[in-house]
């Protein structure tokens, strides 16, 4: 598996992801704030992961106030497809963001959820990432 990054999501092989990893989150109601509205634009940057054949497994977006010193890093969207998940590809795109954000100095990624998103919780209680209201915060 390879983890890769793009500045545009709209010019990734993963864009397709994209639209399948929220209208997941919209079709089991766990889309942040309740909104069918995606927070993803073409010009998101995305980390995302590929197998080794080129298919595209995971998606990691995140959005522009990445490059404003004063903001935190905020995850628009994280999805991984079905028969990938538990194969640890969630972890590596998670630390390929991490590491970017401690390349640009961030002190924070943040990663916002509905309560009622269990599969976000368990991902993160398994990770040991700290819940902070329905906002997990990722020192880096």
């Amino acid at each position: 598996m390879k983890i890769l990054y793009s500045e545009r999501a709209q010019h990734t092989p993963a864009f397709s992801l994209i639209a399948e990893g929220w209208n997941e989150l919209v079709q089991t109601g766990n889309s942040p704030d309740g909104v069918a509205i995606s927070p993803v634009t073409k010009d998101s940057e995305v980390v995302y992961a590929a197998l080794d054949n080129g298919e595209i497994v995971g998606v990691l977006v995140y959005g522009s106030d990445w490059v404003m010193d004063e903001h935190p890093t905020r995850v628009q969207l994280a999805y991984v497809e079905p028969s990938s998940r538990r194969k640890g590809v969630f972890r590596a795109m998670l630390a390929e963001l991490v590491s970017r954000a401690r390349t640009l100095k961030k002190t924070t990624v943040v990663m916002s959820s509905t309560p009622e998103n269990s599969d976000v919780m368990t991902v993160m209680r398994k990770l040991d990432i700290p819940l902070t209201t329905i906002t997990f915060e990722i020192g880096v």
